[in-house]
């Protein structure tokens, strides 16, 4: 692999992750984690059953926690998965689409989530 100079791309296409979070500590949204890392979350007013997989899983924590910055859930992935920077950047990006889509139907809290 060749290394480049080129500037590193901002990661422009990524969406705010903070309203995702409020969706993911909403009490209309339980999750489970399973042994092997992977997950169930149960959208109670939508009525959905979502399975992630361990990395599915590994953004839902690192989001309920706080981790709301999109490059450092990118850097988290890459260090965690050992993933390369775009691979990250893509996979985070249709992650938080397809689960903001699946929770677009639940109730935020009513109070903003404090930050730790």
């Amino acid at each position: 692999m060749l290394l480049s100079s080129a500037p590193k791309k901002a990661m422009a296409a990524l969406p705010n992750l903070e309203p995702l979070r409020s969706l993911l500590l909403s009490p209309d949204v339980k999750m489970t984690t399973l042994r092997d890392g992977s997950g169930v979350l149960l959208n109670l007013r939508g009525g959905e059953v979502l399975t992630m997989n361990e990395t599915g899983m590994f953004l839902v924590n690192r989001l309920r926690e706080g981790v709301t910055g999109a490059e450092e859930l990118v850097a988290l992935l890459e260090k965690e998965f050992e993933v390369e920077p775009g691979v990250a950047e893509r996979d985070l990006a249709v992650f938080a689409s397809q689960l903001s889509t699946a929770l677009s139907r639940v109730a935020p809290p009513p109070f903003p989530p404090s930050r730790r």
